[in-house]
């Protein structure tokens, strides 16, 4: 079976709180020929387990790693990968992830408000700017 995981069944097996959930998503997942992570549920599930879960960026970032890196795992590897690299560094991954998609999609400087954000991903090597 191919399967695209939404966000709340990524953060059942993040979580692992809901004994149900995490049992079905947990079959739901063995059983599974393909996983398809859509980069939007993949960066909610980490905002989820960042901010209502108050997980560390230690803990996550590895589980986060093994996952996608599951051979059934199908998702946006570069974009993955970048929220992942900023995530080492300290950051959010969803911020990782729209200046990446964004300069693949040919912007060529990312503009945010975000003081954090735009100093760990210029640190990186990104082009961010933020308005006056």
């Amino acid at each position: 079976m191919k399967v695209a995981f939404d966000t709340n069944v990524i953060v059942r097996l993040l979580a692992a709180d809901d004994p149900v959930q995490l049992a079905a998503a947990r079959r739901t997942l063995a059983e599974a020929t393909e996983i398809v992570l859509p980069i939007v549920a993949l960066a909610e599930a980490v905002w989820v387990m960042r901010r209502a879960y108050r997980v560390p960026l230690s803990t996550l970032t590895p589980i986060i790693e093994r996952f996608v890196a599951d051979e059934r795992v199908r998702c946006d590897r570069p974009l993955v990968a970048a929220g992942i690299a900023i995530m080492h560094r300290g950051g959010d991954f969803a911020d990782a992830v729209i200046e990446a998609d964004g300069r693949r999609l040919g912007a060529e400087t990312l503009v945010t408000f975000d003081e954090q954000a735009a100093r760990l991903l210029a640190e990186a090597g990104a082009s961010v700017i933020r308005p006056a």
